[in-house]
């Protein structure tokens, strides 16, 4: 399902730690391995732009994440890589800088996981080396996102595709009708989900959106700040 996708590992629960690659789904690892292999190609000025772009998807954890133009063009990356590299950086910025591991420690565990070989090595741990000197920077950011995405599953990846459905009469086409088939993932073990609407339900799906982000705004309007109670 091409047409509208995106997918990030994102901010993950506490059970995705640094020695648990192995556990990791077939596509996760696909993505692991893809993000840490342009990682460790990329050199050491541009692991300061992969950070900052790990930390702008732990602070926007799982789907509508958007990567910049301009990265695109820095990395010298096709879109798929670009993606897989922020999913990287994320897992690793948040197993480093929660768990208290250290570069050595996350190559070795990403090693053993099977996600990158000797020739990946030496980059992904001065990646992983540049995270770990950051890591009280980046807590609180870990932290708010930890916060976002417990108690239930999040949203990371959401696809759609419009397929003809045909009707024939004897030998002729009677009828042709667009539906929209799609594809929702989170970021749980085992929780996908495929479907299909119609255009009435598309229609009918937009406009309850709609309604939540309007409710989403009124509720940030009257959000207000109290300081603790000493």
């Amino acid at each position: 399902m091409p047409n509208r996708s995106f997918n990030s590992i994102g901010a993950r629960p506490r059970s995705l730690i640094i020695d648990s690659f192995s556990d990791l789904s077939k596509q996760s690892k696909r993505i692991v391995r893809v993000g840490l292999h342009a990682i460790g190609r990329l050199n050491q000025v541009h692991h300061e732009a992969v950070l900052d772009l790990a930390i702008r998807s732990i602070a926007q954890p799982g789907y509508g994440f958007e990567i910049p133009d301009s990265l695109r063009v820095a990395f010298g990356l096709a879109d798929e890589e670009l993606r897989a590299v922020a999913s990287a950086a994320t897992l690793a910025v948040m197993s480093i800088s929660e768990q208290n591991s250290s570069a050595d420690e996350f190559v070795e565990a990403a090693t053993k996981g099977g996600v990158i070989g000797e020739d990946q090595a030496q980059g992904v741990r001065a990646f992983a080396a540049l995270i770990e000197s950051r890591r009280e920077t980046v807590r609180p950011a870990v932290s708010e996102a930890e916060l976002v995405t417990e108690v239930m599953p999040t949203l990371h990846m959401f696809e759609t595709t419009v397929d003809l459905r045909v009707a024939f009469d004897a030998d002729r086409v009677r009828s042709i009708v667009p539906v929209v088939l799609a594809h929702i993932d989170t970021d749980a073990m085992n929780r996908e989900l495929w479907f299909q609407l119609s255009k009435t339900q598309v229609q009918r799906l937009i406009g309850d959106l709609q309604s939540t982000l309007r409710r989403i705004e009124q509720v940030e309007q009257e959000i207000v700040v109290k300081p603790p109670r000493g």
